[in-house]
C-alpha cells in the first residue's frame, strides 16, 4: 500500500488545525513544530505559485497572470502536488533512472503502453506532479520542461524510486524496473540526447499509428483540453508570438512552414546539449503545441534521433492493436527483459482510447493532402521499422 497522496490543500488543513487546536490548548503543540510546518506551508504555497504561473505562460501561452485564490488558481491547487514534487528534488541524488522511456508519439497509444508495461513483474510507475487520469503514474513531462524549465539530469531522479528500494528487491531476488512514459519525448527534438546522457543503457518504446489519424486525433484531444482548462477558469489571450492556430488545416499547413522547421532545427542545435533549464521559447515544444502536427507525424525523423543515440536494438516500436494480443504483450515484456503478466480475467489492456477519425474536422481534400504528405515519410519509416506498416 503506497502512502497518502497529501499535498498542498492536506497542508492547509493540517496547519489550520493545529493552530486551531493550539488556541484552545496551549502549549499541547510545541512551537518549533508550528514554526516548522508554517514555514513549510510558506515556501510550498510560493513554490505552487511558480508552477502555476510558469504552466500558464510557458506551456499554455496565456498572457494573464494568476491571480491568487482565482478559480484558475483554485482549480489547479488540487491538480499539482508541489509538496511531494520539493521533496522529490531534494532526495534526487538517492533515486534511480528510469530502465525503459515511452516516447510518444502522442495520441499513439502511450496510456495503454503504460498500463501494459505497468503489468510486467516489478514494474515501477513513475511519479507525476499531475493529479490528472492521463497523467498520473506514468509520465514526468520533465525533459519537456514543466517544471519551470527544467531539465537538469540529476533532478529527472526524483520521479522515480529510490537506490534502497531496488536493492531491497534486487537483494531478495525480485525483478525491478521502473518507467516514464511521456508522449511528448519523441517530438521534442532534444529530448533524445539528454535521456542519452542520463541512462544510455535505457530501453526506447515508439508508439505509432497512421500519421493522418494521429495528427487529427492529436487536434482534437489539443482543442478539448483547451475548453477543459478554460471550464477551469484558464484566461483568455496568447502570449504575443505564441499564438495558437484556430483550425486543423492552418495547423497542418503551418507546422510544416519553414518557420516551423527553423524553430525546430535550432532546438535540436541549441538545446541538445547539457543545460540546467529550457528556454521560454521551446516549452514544451518550439512554437506551441498546436504546431506541431507534422513533427509528431514524421516517425521516421523522430526515430533516427533515437536509433542514432541508443542504437537500433535498443528501440521497440508498437501499435495499440499489437497489444491487444498475448502476442503482443510477450514481445514488449520481451523487449524489456521482463516476464509476461499473468493473463487478466479483464481482457486486453485500452485505455484513453484514440478511436478513430470519423466526423473529424478533417474534410476529404484535406485529408488527402495529409495522406499525400505523408507518404514519403511512411515509406522511409518502413524501412526503419523492417516491416510494411500498411498505411
Amino acid at each position: 500500500m503506497g502512502l497518502p497522496d497529501w499535498d498542498l490543500p492536506e497542508l492547509y488543513m493540517l496547519v489550520a488545525a493545529l493552530f486551531a487546536v493550539d488556541a484552545v490548548l496551549p502549549e499541547i503543540v510545541p512551537e518549533a513544530v508550528l514554526a516548522g510546518l508554517t514555514w513549510l506551508l510558506i515556501i510550498t504555497s510560493l513554490f505552487f505559485y511558480a508552477l502555476v504561473q510558469y504552466f500558464t505562460v510557458a506551456v499554455m501561452h496565456k498572457r494573464a497572470p494568476v491571480l491568487p485564490f482565482s478559480r484558475w488558481f483554485w482549480n489547479m491547487l488540487w491538480l499539482v502536488r508541489p509538496l511531494q514534487l520539493l521533496y522529490r528534488f531534494a532526495t534526487a541524488v538517492v533515486r534511480v533512472t528510469p530502465d525503459v522511456v515511452i516516447i510518444g508519439e502522442v495520441r499513439c497509444g502511450t496510456t495503454t503502453t503504460a498500463e501494459v508495461l505497468a503489468t510486467l513483474p516489478g514494474c515501477r510507475r513513475p511519479f507525476s506532479m499531475w493529479r490528472v487520469p492521463f497523467a498520473d503514474r506514468k509520465e514526468t513531462f520533465y525533459l519537456v520542461g514543466h517544471h519551470l524549465g527544467l531539465v537538469h539530469p540529476l533532478f529527472y531522479r526524483a520521479f522515480f524510486p529510490t537506490v534502497f528500494e531496488k536493492a531491497l528487491a534486487r537483494a531478495a531476488g525480485r525483478p525491478f524496473f521502473t518507467f516514464d512514459a511521456c508522449a511528448q519525448y519523441a517530438a521534442a527534438p532534444w529530448a533524445a540526447a539528454h535521456l542519452a546522457r542520463i541512462n544510455p543503457a535505457a530501453k526506447i518504446v515508439h508508439c505509432i499509428r497512421e500519421p493522418v489519424s494521429q495528427n487529427i486525433s492529436w487536434w482534437t484531444f489539443h482543442r478539448a483540453n483547451d475548453s477543459s482548462l478554460a471550464g477551469l477558469g484558464l484566461a483568455d489571450g496568447f502570449v504575443a508570438g505564441r499564438e495558437q492556430p484556430e483550425s486543423l488545416a492552418v495547423a497542418f499547413r503551418e507546422s510544416a512552414s519553414d518557420a516551423t522547421e527553423a524553430l525546430y532545427a535550432r532546438a535540436e542545435r541549441e538545446l541538445s546539449g547539457p543545460r540546467w533549464f529550457l528556454p521560454l521559447w521551446a516549452v514544451t515544444w518550439p512554437r506551441g503545441q498546436g504546431y506541431a502536427l507534422t513533427q509528431c507525424g514524421r516517425y521516421a525523423l523522430n526515430a533516427k534521433r533515437y536509433i542514432d543515440k541508443f542504437g537500433r536494438n535498443s528501440v521497440f516500436f508498437v501499435e495499440v492493436a499489437q497489444l491487444q494480443t498475448a502476442e503482443g504483450v510477450s514481445d514488449l515484456a520481451a523487449f524489456v527483459r521482463s516476464a509476461p503478466p499473468k493473463p487478466s480475467e479483464d481482457g486486453p489492456i485500452h485505455l484513453n482510447a484514440n478511436g478513430s477519425d470519423a466526423g473529424s474536422p478533417a474534410d476529404g481534400a484535406l485529408r488527402k493532402e495529409m495522406k499525400a504528405y505523408y507518404e514519403p515519410h511512411n515509406a522511409e519509416f518502413a524501412k526503419i521499422v523492417g516491416r510494411p506498416l500498411n498505411w
